[in-house]
């Protein structure tokens, strides 16, 4: 009949969508931005709302099935570190029914940390931050890592900025705040982080290296 190719196209394309996210969430990461997306599509509630900053972030999570009943937003107009994070607090703010995540890197996050003083902040907010302590997206661009190197840092990404982290500005803002540097134990704070009940906003500062995002990089663009 007419409806039977479409229906077994349809069911193919499941099929080898499901086998790509198996495929994908096996795969063992070093401590970066992938893997905590990989444990974030895990436990990130249903009907919650994502709010993703765009290009390493952005492409990290599209490496991952989320539950049909997240809603997931990426502000690509925002391109970069153009007023990410309130592009999410003023949607979080409008959607306090609903538990509502953050995924940013800190160039992203630090351009625009002000907005976590807005009185309206509620504990219906939830942010990470990856800090790997510049704009990563540089080093992951073979076009300018590899004839500048470490230099990358210096002339464009702006390494070595914020060197404190986030926690003192997090907990100024009435933020709990939750921090790491190690792939250990990573699974069950992603884990807590998402179910936990806080009566507050919450802010996890994740620490990652150069060397770590793109060996994770490699390892998820390898067949």
């Amino acid at each position: 009949s007419n409806s039977s190719p479409k229906k077994i196209c349809i069911n193919y394309y499941k099929e080898v969508a499901e086998q790509i996210n198996q495929i994908n969430t096996e795969k063992k990461l070093p401590l970066s931005n992938m893997l905590v997306c990989k444990y974030l599509a895990k436990y990130i509630p249903k009907n919650s709302i994502l709010n993703v900053s765009i290009l390493n972030s952005l492409r990290c999570i599209n490496f991952f099935e989320l539950d049909k009943s997240i809603e997931s937003i990426c502000n690509v107009g925002g391109f970069g570190i153009d007023g990410q994070v309130s592009t999410f607090i003023g949607h979080a703010i409008s959607n306090k029914e609903k538990l509502n995540f953050g995924l940013f890197g800190d160039l992203a996050f630090f351009y625009d940390m002000n907005i976590l003083g807005n009185i309206h902040i509620g504990k219906n907010i939830r942010i990470i931050l990856i800090n790997n302590n510049k704009g990563e997206e540089f080093r992951l661009n073979p076009a300018l890592d590899n004839p500048l190197g470490d230099l990358t840092d210096v002339i464009i990404a702006a390494g070595g900025h914020y060197k404190s982290g986030a926690q003192a500005w997090a907990k100024a803002c009435g933020f709990e705040y939750i921090t790491t540097n190690t792939a250990d134990g990573l699974e069950e704070k992603i884990k807590n982080f998402c179910n936990n009940m806080y009566d507050k906003p919450v802010l996890f500062e994740i620490k990652t290296i150069d060397i770590d995002e793109k060996q994770a990089i490699s390892i998820m663009t390898r067949t």
